[in-house]
C-alpha cells in the first residue's frame, strides 16, 4: 500500500510522507521504474540522511540492474535446457541399474530421441536457432546411448538365436541383442542425414523439411511408452518420477520456445509432447489404482476363504 501511494505521489511530483524505514522509499522508487512511470528526480525532496547514491540509485542504474537480472535468468534457463536431460533420465537409469530389469522401458524411446536429435543437430546448420537447443540435442544423444547400453545389458528375456543388425529382418529391427548393432545403425543414419543436409543447404525448403521431420519425430517420443502401457495394462517398471520430469521439461521447453521465438516445428513438438505426457501420467494413476484395488479384493477373498473353510481335526 505504501509503494502504491508513493507511486501516485511521485507521478504528481510530490514527496510521500517520511516512512519508518528509508528502504521503503527506495522500494517505491524501483516500483515506479518497473511500471514505466515517470519517476522524477526526488533527491531534493528527500531528507539529508538519504542524499546518497548508494540508497537512491539513478534511473539508468536501475535499468542496467534489471537488464542484468533478466540476462542472468536467461543464462539459468539455458543451463537447465542444456543439462536437464541428464536429470530427466537419471531416475529411470538408476532404477534399471538397481533392479537389473529393463522390461518396463521401451527401446523405441531411445530410437525416437536419437533420430530426432541427430536431425536437429544438422538442422542447426541451415537454421541457426538457439545454441542451448543445439547443446540439448548433443546431450540427449549421449544420454540415450547410455540408456541403450544399460537396457541391453539388463534384459531378462534372452533369445535362443542372437539377433544383430546384419540379419536384416524387419520384425527384429531395433530389437537386437548387442549394443554394437545399435551403434552401427545410428552411425549409418547420421551419415545419411549429414549427406542430405549438405545438399539441402542451398535449398531452404529442404532445410525446413529436416526441421519438421526432426521435431515431428521427437513429438512422437511418448507414444511408444503410452502404447506399451496400454497393451500391458500396467506401468510396472516405468519410473513415475521420470514421467513427471518428462512433463515438466517439455512444458519448460515449450515456454522457452515461445520466449525465444523458436521456429514453428519446435512449438508444435512441445505442445504434442505435453499432451501425451499427461496421458501417460493418467495411465500411471489409473493402472496403479486398479492394481491396488485388485490386491485388496484378493486379500479380502483369501481371508473369507480361510474363515469359512472347515477346521481340519487331527485324529486322536
Amino acid at each position: 500500500e505504501y509503494m502504491g501511494s508513493c507511486a501516485t505521489l511521485f507521478q504528481a511530483g510530490k514527496m510521500p510522507p517520511q516512512p519508518h524505514r528509508p528502504a521503503l522509499v527506495v522500494a517505491a522508487f524501483i516500483f515506479c521504474i518497473f511500471l514505466n512511470m515517470p519517476a522524477p528526480l526526488i533527491s531534493h525532496h528527500m531528507p539529508r540522511s538519504l542524499h546518497t547514491h548508494e540508497i537512491l540509485p539513478s534511473n539508468k542504474d536501475l535499468k542496467l540492474f534489471a537488464r542484468a537480472l533478466f540476462r542472468f535468468g536467461e543464462v539459468v534457463v539455458d543451463v537447465i535446457i542444456l543439462f536437464g536431460v541428464f536429470f530427466v533420465y537419471l531416475p529411470q537409469y538408476l532404477q534399471i541399474r538397481r533392479t537389473k530389469n529393463s522390461d518396463g522401458f521401451s527401446l523405441f524411446v531411445p530410437l525416437i530421441l536419437l533420430a530426432s536429435n541427430i536431425m536437429r543437430i544438422f538442422y542447426w546448420f541451415g537454421e541457426r536457432f538457439a545454441f542451448a537447443l543445439l547443446g540439448q540435442a548433443v546431450s540427449t544423444v549421449l544420454v540415450q546411448c547410455a540408456m541403450l547400453e544399460l537396457c541391453i545389458r539388463s534384459r531378462t528375456h534372452k533369445t535362443e538365436v542372437r539377433r544383430t543388425w546384419t540379419d536384416f529382418r524387419f520384425q527384429d529391427f531395433w530389437m537386437w541383442d548387442d549394443f554394437v548393432s545399435y551403434v552401427i545403425a545410428t552411425a549409418l543414419f547420421t551419415v545419411c542425414v549429414g549427406g542430405f543436409t549438405v545438399y539441402a543447404l542451398d535449398h531452404h525448403i529442404l532445410i525446413d523439411v529436416i526441421g519438421f521431420i526432426s521435431l515431428g519425430i521427437e513429438s512422437l517420443l511418448p507414444f511408444p511408452q503410452c502404447y506399451r502401457n496400454h497393451c500391458r495394462r500396467s506401468t510396472d517398471g516405468l519410473n513415475s518420477v521420470m514421467v513427471v520430469t518428462w512433463f515438466l521439461s517439455d512444458l519448460l521447453k515449450t515456454i522457452y520456445f515461445i520466449g525465444t521465438h523458436a521456429p514453428l516445428p519446435f512449438l508444435m513438438c512441445g505442445a504434442v509432447q505435453c499432451l501425451v505426457d499427461i496421458v501417460i501420467l493418467f495411465q500411471i494413476f489409473q493402472f496403479q489404482t486398479r492394481h491396488k484395488s485388485l490386491v485388496l479384493t484378493l486379500n479380502v477373498a483369501n481371508d473369507a476363504i480361510v474363515r469359512e473353510s472347515p477346521r481340519i481335526r487331527t485324529p486322536e
